[in-house]
């Protein structure tokens, strides 16, 4: 028969405006369920069960398959004719989506053909770099304008993990100069002054002497720039996903850091992996005149590819982090 809550104006109903449907079959495995049962001459019986769906936990086309596994105990007890004992235990869990799994994917993400065409066209732009130092003034505003462009292209990375869309953005500037280029640049500059500005203050007004302080800075210091690195997700997904004025309430952010923060180690973890593997390549070909023949213009080319890589997978796990605790977050961004 029909279930009310399935029909208009039931609590499901809702979902067919955007396609989504409350039961569907999505990845295609086969779940399980197991009972046991025993009795005793009518007198008492115990039973028990388990069941487990084996969702995936993946999104189809908007739609999660959600894992959902429970197990059950229970039986019942015959006390005389007229009085029956009965009780039962139930305990399980459900879930959508697999944080860590997809940040682990994330650096899979050129197995998707339309992002590998993207990060090569995206990589052989930023690459160019290389060259157009050596520019002089026009090459400074070719190097602004390209590192504007891919700050902002990183931006929409974020919105579309937030999303949890599998495609990254595409490469088309809609918006304008100011809009596609210069504010993206400014605003990721933004991210890394609020993150690491307090340690620079306290650099400048602490010490007398820069050049002494930095041969042997203190623990202060040391901290401050700890701190603005551990708090640099959290505040260019702010920047990303809620605009710069969200940063007016800092409780806020750091209110849903405490909420989510386990996860949120795990993204700091992430995109610290994301962001060594370029630097310690880098120093790596600065220790060395021989990898690439020693050519100065193919060992850059190569340290942007891989930093183009290794940002846009630091990009998405940021973005995933929403996309997955966005219910524990202290505000919404929708």
């Amino acid at each position: 028969p029909p279930l009310p809550s399935f029909t208009f104006p039931g609590g499901f109903d809702p979902q067919r405006d955007d396609g989504t449907r409350p039961i569907d079959e999505l990845d295609d495995r086969v779940g399980w369920l197991g009972l046991a049962r025993w009795s005793r001459f009518g007198k008492i019986t115990l039973q028990g069960a388990y069941f487990d769906n084996r969702g995936d936990r993946r999104l189809y086309d908007q739609q999660y398959a959600w894992r959902t596994r429970f197990g059950v105990v229970g039986g019942d007890l015959h006390l005389g004719s007229d009085v029956v004992v009965v009780g039962e235990f139930l305990w399980g869990d459900t879930g959508m989506g697999a944080y860590f799994r997809d940040c682990l994917r994330s650096f899979a993400f050129i197995a998707n053909p339309g992002n590998l065409i993207t990060f090569l066209i995206l990589s052989a732009i930023a690459a160019s770099e290389v060259v157009m130092r050596h520019g002089g003034c026009w090459g400074l505003i070719g190097m602004f304008i390209i590192e504007g462009w891919i700050c902002s292209y990183m931006f929409n990375v974020i919105h579309k993990a937030a999303l949890g869309e599998e495609d990254n953005p595409d490469l088309a500037l809609t918006g304008g100069f100011a809009d596609d280029v210069v504010i993206p640049y400014f605003k990721y500059l933004a991210t890394w002054v609020l993150a690491i500005g307090p340690a620079v203050m306290y650099l400048f007004i602490g010490s007398s002497s820069v050049a002494a302080f930095l041969d042997a800075p203190d623990s202060v210091f040391i901290g401050l720039v700890a701190i603005g690195v551990f708090l640099w997700p959290i505040i260019i997904l702010t920047a990303a996903l809620g605009g710069m004025g969200s940063f007016l309430r800092p409780d806020l952010i750091l209110l849903t850091v405490v909420k989510c923060f386990i996860p949120y180690l795990v993204t700091c973890a992430m995109t610290a992996l994301a962001f060594s593997i370029t630097y310690i390549l880098l120093f790596a070909f600065a220790a060395t005149n021989s990898v690439l023949g020693g050519n100065p213009y193919a060992v850059g080319a190569v340290l942007w590819v891989v930093n183009i890589y290794f940002w846009i997978v630091a990009m998405r796990c940021i973005g995933l982090y929403y996309h997955h605790f966005k219910s524990r977050f202290a505000w919404s961004w929708g």
